[in-house]
């Protein structure tokens, strides 16, 4: 709505100015002349949104070293000290605990050493001299063996840099879309502002002749003060042009930076002398345009990433409501002084049973994953259908700004004509200056209909681009 704002705006205040047509090459002899390929690339590399994309994968990045946290190994200790009772006993217990990506399975090694009098049902506690050594294994055979919290943080963690990473090619993209159309902006501005001034010019140079043929009887004088009075509205023009000029520049000037990042406002005189000469886009076929887009659009992709996160969740939800039957072993061996039946080694498997009974917390989980999975698929659907629209769309805007620059262009020919044909009939005395200003107020309207037109085809050029993820530097 900006762009077109601007266009109208342009139209509308640059009535009553007039040029001959810009060449049709962009002015590439003069080193001060700012292209749009410059703004893109200071854009995409130094505008503040990208670097905010960018600490969001380092976000991601940093979550997948947290997830891997879940793997460290754990230490647990108990001491326990009972000064007063008639079982005088001294305990601790300590236990290193090792949970692994393989299949849930935890691997443990402990020590404990008791000491004391325990009473013959806390048998167990009892150690000899130097304590009890011990190692273990608890492997799940039905809940978390395929999955579990660990596992799925991880895995959900390790998909976010992904994600994050579709993140900045979508801000890229949308950046540069943003600049592009900002440039063409700043350039429609900057034509028209050099329009108005030359065709100021023009009323000036000419008051000049008119004082000297005033002077010397052979005009009425009424015809030099309508001239005058041209020349202070077409004075009133530059100045609106001018503040819609700045506009345009004060816009562009936030995409367009400096090495260490801060914007710079490009002056009048960095404003092509002309904009490009349209080529019409190449497709063959819109339809493989379309999926071609879909197909390596990042904000598409960055959906496909997130079902991945949102199966995981379901998957873990899934697995929360199963019965979990686990399988553990454990192999002890007391050193030291002592009862001799603490001596031999001992082997010990055990089954642990824990079944869910109404599992509500997971089931809760498993359709909040299914409406998830269902929400991402409708957005991912009006994504598809959008970029398709879009595609089209900018098809269709270029193919309409170049329709409307080639009338523009005979338009202004035929103004031209009329207008140099009725300054010669003002010179004969045969016409007036209001008619010459009318002629001339048609030239600027042709003119600056073909500025507009060229600049509104490079803007459907880069929102084709953006659309489509095709625009050169940017992924």
């Amino acid at each position: 709505m900006m762009m077109r704002r601007l266009s109208v705006m342009t139209l509308m205040i640059a009535l009553g100015l007039a040029s001959p047509r810009a060449d049709a090459q962009v002015d590439v002899a003069s080193k001060t002349t700012l292209g749009v390929d410059e703004v893109v690339t200071s854009a995409v590399t130094r505008h503040p949104s990208i670097a905010a994309a960018k600490a969001d994968k380092a976000v991601a990045e940093a979550e997948v070293l947290s997830a891997y946290g879940a793997f460290d190994p754990v230490w647990r200790t108990r001491s326990v000290f009972v000064p007063i009772g008639y079982y005088d006993t001294k305990r601790l217990d300590t236990l290193v605990v090792q949970p692994t990506a393989l299949g849930g399975t935890n691997v443990f090694a402990g020590y404990r050493i008791g000491a004391g009098n325990f009473p013959i049902y806390d048998g167990k506690l009892e150690t000899l001299g130097f304590g009890e050594v011990r190692a273990g294994v608890s492997v799940p055979l039905w809940r978390d063996l395929t999955i579990d919290s660990r596992r799925a943080a991880l895995w959900s963690a390790k998909i976010a840099p992904r994600i994050a990473d579709a993140g900045v090619a979508v801000q890229k993209i949308e950046v540069a879309r943003a600049a592009s159309i900002r440039y063409w902006n700043w350039v429609e501005a900057g034509r028209t502002l050099a329009i108005a001034k030359e065709l100021l010019d023009l009323a000036e140079k000419r008051d000049a002749q008119l004082a000297e043929r005033v002077t010397k009887g052979d005009l009425a004088a009424i015809e030099r003060q309508d001239n005058q009075r041209t020349i202070l509205g077409r004075k009133g023009t530059v100045i609106a042009v001018e503040r819609a000029y700045l506009a345009a520049a004060y816009e562009l000037s936030i995409f367009y930076r400096d090495t260490a990042g801060a914007t710079k406002t490009p002056t009048e005189a960095q404003v092509p002398s002309s904009l490009p000469e349209p080529q019409a886009i190449a497709v063959l076929d819109v339809n493989d345009v379309v999926r071609k887009a879909i197909a390596k659009r990042p904000d598409l992709l960055r959906l496909v990433a997130v079902q991945e996160q949102i199966a995981l969740e379901g998957e873990l939800a899934a697995n929360t409501a199963k019965p979990a039957i686990d399988f553990q072993a454990v192999v002890s061996k007391d050193y030291g002084a002592g009862p001799g039946y603490l001596r031999p080694a001992e082997v010990e498997f055990a089954i642990v049973i824990d079944i869910p009974l109404l599992a509500r917390t997971a089931n809760g989980k498993l359709a909040a994953a299914n409406a998830k999975t269902e929400k991402v698929a409708a957005q991912k659907k009006l994504l598809e259908d959008r970029i398709a629209a879009d595609v089209k769309d900018a098809l269709a805007a270029e193919a309409a700004a170049r329709a409307r620059v080639s009338l523009a262009r005979t338009e202004l020919a035929l103004a031209k004509k009329l207008a140099d044909a009725e300054r010669d009939a003002f010179a004969l005395g045969t016409s007036t200056m209001l008619i010459v200003n009318l002629r001339e107020q048609a030239v600027a309207e042709a003119a600056v209909r073909e500025v507009v037109a060229l600049a509104d085809y490079q803007r459907a050029v880069a929102i084709y681009r953006a659309t489509t993820a095709t625009q050169p530097g940017v992924l």
